[in-house]
């Protein structure tokens, strides 16, 4: 019980810093190297992380600036709160990424990073530019899953003999659907229990239940891949299982999510997900 309190305190700010979703991001980028049997640089994989990291609090910020003060809602009053410091770690993200892949970023890297680069400004001009004309911007989830997938693919795809990387095409689809579950779940969440949502998501698009037919059916397409590839030798057991776990595990989330909106569980909940796999890859 004395340990508890700390511990609390401890992994909250792991997760308003967007901390988790930079470990998990560097957990799957491992994920993905060890279906096609390679390492990605340390250097991609440093960039990696400080990018993720970097977009991850430029998210909040910009989230910050349209949020009101809500007592009930201790992420987002901590945002408001800790702005400028946020703008600092920004910053410093942003300095610390930069000057790592100008540096020591191999040239290969770099073309294969445009791709991404074009995911993540497109995602931004289309969420400004559906902010500026009053336009609703329904693709959120399924645009930041796409950057996500092909985001971590970056620095595997860099390690690869051939110019198209064929070889992680279905891991990086598995890989987007588990992305793209989560921030449906998060969506899914946020519209059942924030009343003032001020961003347009595909709840509001859908509705709760067509999102929650919509998650279910990305569930099964997700689980029905990943086993799809261990039959036909494209991807290890121990992996198959492991993303069934996490799979099973997203599944009990939304069975609990009661008590977990209740406790302040349920982001945190989710965005563990995605550090799970540590537990089976091979390093």
């Amino acid at each position: 019980m004395g340990l508890e309190r700390p511990l609390w305190w401890f992994w909250t700010r792991v997760h308003y810093w967007s901390l988790d979703v930079a470990l998990g991001a560097v957990v799957m980028c491992l994920w993905l190297g060890e279906q096609v049997g390679v390492s990605p640089d340390p250097v991609d994989l440093g960039c990696l992380c400080l990018a993720v990291w970097s977009i991850y609090l430029a998210d909040r910020l910009y989230d910050s600036s349209t949020m009101p003060y809500e007592p009930d809602n201790p992420r987002r009053n901590y945002y408001l709160k800790h702005r400028p410091w946020l703008w600092v770690a920004l910053l410093v993200g942003l300095l610390s990424c930069f000057t790592l892949a100008i540096g020591w970023m191999r040239l290969d890297t770099w073309l294969s990073a445009t791709l991404a680069l074009f995911v993540v400004v497109g995602y931004y001009l289309m969420v400004i530019i559906s902010r500026l004309f009053g336009m609703e911007f329904y693709s959120k989830e399924m645009l930041v899953a796409l950057g996500y997938a092909v985001g971590l693919g970056v620095p595997i795809a860099a390690q690869l003999p051939n110019a198209f990387p064929a070889p992680l095409v279905l891991p990086s689809l598995v890989l987007g659907l588990l992305a793209w579950l989560n921030l449906n779940t998060i969506a899914w969440f946020e519209a059942a229990y924030v009343q003032n949502e001020p961003v347009a998501t595909v709840a509001k698009w859908l509705g709760l239940a067509g999102l929650k037919r919509l998650m279910w059916t990305l569930w099964l397409l997700c689980l029905g891949l990943c086993w799809s590839l261990a039959f036909w030798r494209l991807m290890a057991w121990p992996h198959a299982i492991g993303i069934t776990i996490v799979l099973t595990l997203l599944a009990a989330i939304w069975v609990s999510h009661p008590f977990l909106a209740k406790n302040g569980l349920f982001r945190l909940s989710t965005e563990a997900l995605f550090i799970l796999p540590l537990g089976w890859l091979n390093i």
